[in-house]
């Protein structure tokens, strides 16, 4: 049976609506989600679905034409056979009355009718359209026309449901990763219209893939070191250095036996909010390591000093090759490395020998 295509009232207070522009011509075929026009009412300009899947037989109105609402605007046929006799008929002649004006305005209160009143009209509600305010009729087995039941509740949170939303609005998010169930937790209202989508903040940054695997492939190299022999040069020294600076000055050593760099800068950093960026701090000197400048340039190593607290553990978010230290009586080390720079022969050797330097400091004095 032909179906009437109502003007939609998509505001409480709407009651006419002016058609922007058709997206189907007669004769096209029609899905339900299809975008069938636009409609602009004093608020805002909006696209309307079809409804309903069939074969557009006749349009009624024409684009740039205000209609008042309820007024029928298009005829959707059920096939294209169907679609010819409509457009045969005299006038295109709707295949029921239009709902009136009056009828329309009295949508928001039939949502208040109980289930069984909707039941005894002898048909299903009009799909929703543009942004859900129901006002439209729809055709009744007799031919009679009575306003579409407004849209129930939504479903609670959670529940496996399609979100309502314009396609408008379902393009936009498509096109800016807008997760539509996201907004709807967050409080937006259904269906949910373009410009809820327009302004709606951008979606956190997920890390990419390669950033990803890059992470989970830094390699971690541990040692143990006793420290009393370290602890006790640090006391004879004067002025003593800063101990993140001593272990910058040992790791450079170390570094530079393993590596045969000629310039090592190492950057260290404790939790006393101290960092700096030191050049060959191995040929400095205990004594003047407290006076040596930041380095410029990038830094070979990062050096994390936690020995001054219980904690245990310390994986940096950025790349490179960071060096941590931890412990009680002993020192921990930990080496976080990306084997594509630093192969894991040359990684071990490095640390093995600052754990060599660290118990017996006479290894980094010669």
């Amino acid at each position: 049976m032909p179906h009437d295509v109502l003007m939609p009232q998509l505001g409480m207070a709407q009651d006419a609506g002016l058609i922007v522009a058709w997206h189907k011509a007669p004769g096209e075929a029609v899905a339900a989600d299809d975008v069938l026009m636009e409609v602009e009412t004093d608020k805002a300009t909006m696209e309307v679905p079809a409804g309903r899947d069939g074969v557009l037989a006749l349009i009624r109105a024409e684009a740039g034409t205000e209609v008042p609402v309820g007024d029928v605007i298009a005829i959707i046929a059920a096939d294209a056979a169907e679609a010819a006799r409509v457009a045969d008929t005299k006038d295109g002649a709707s295949t029921g009355s239009a709902a009136s004006v009056a009828d329309a305005s009295k949508a928001a209160s039939v949502a208040e009718a109980p289930a069984p009143a909707e039941k005894s009209a002898g048909h299903a509600p009009s799909a929703p359209v543009g942004n859900g305010a129901s006002g439209a009729a729809a055709s009744t087995g007799n031919g009679a026309s009575a306003p579409a039941v407004p849209r129930p509740a939504a479903p609670a949170a959670g529940a496996d449901r399609r979100i309502l939303a314009s396609p408008k609005a379902r393009r936009a998010a498509a096109e800016r990763g807008i997760d539509l169930a996201a907004l709807v937790a967050a409080g937006a209202t259904e269906p949910i219209l373009y410009e809820t989508v327009r302004t709606a903040p951008e979606p956190a940054a997920t890390p990419a893939p390669a950033a990803a695997a890059a992470v989970a492939a830094a390699s971690i190299l541990t040692a143990d070191a006793g420290r009393s022999a370290f602890d006790a040069l640090l006391a004879d020294a004067d002025p003593a250095p800063p101990r993140a600076r001593a272990l910058a000055a040992f790791a450079a050593g170390a570094w530079r036996a393993a590596t045969g760099a000629a310039s090592v800068t190492v950057g260290c950093a404790d939790l006393a909010g101290s960092p700096a960026s030191l050049a060959d701090a191995d040929r400095a000197g205990l004594t003047r390591l407290a006076d040596l400048a930041d380095a410029d340039g990038p830094a070979d190593l990062a050096l994390v000093d936690l020995t001054g607290s219980r904690l245990t553990h310390y994986r940096p978010a950025a790349g490179g090759t960071t060096l941590t230290i931890t412990g009680g009586e002993a020192f921990a080390l930990s080496l976080a490395f990306d084997e594509a720079r630093l192969p894991l022969p040359l990684a071990a050797r490095f640390l093995d020998d600052l754990a060599r330097r660290l118990e017996d400091p006479i290894r980094q004095l010669l």
